[in-house]
């Protein structure tokens, strides 16, 4: 059980980094500050 959520925290973390990058990256194309 304790396996399991981990994984499934690191997926999550994994998935909302790259998604913070694309959208810093998307930002970044607009000429965002952050």
């Amino acid at each position: 059980m304790g396996l399991e959520g981990m994984s499934r925290e690191s997926l999550l973390m994994a998935l909302g980094e790259s998604w913070e990058r694309e959208r810093m990256r998307e930002n970044g194309k607009g000429g965002g500050k952050k």
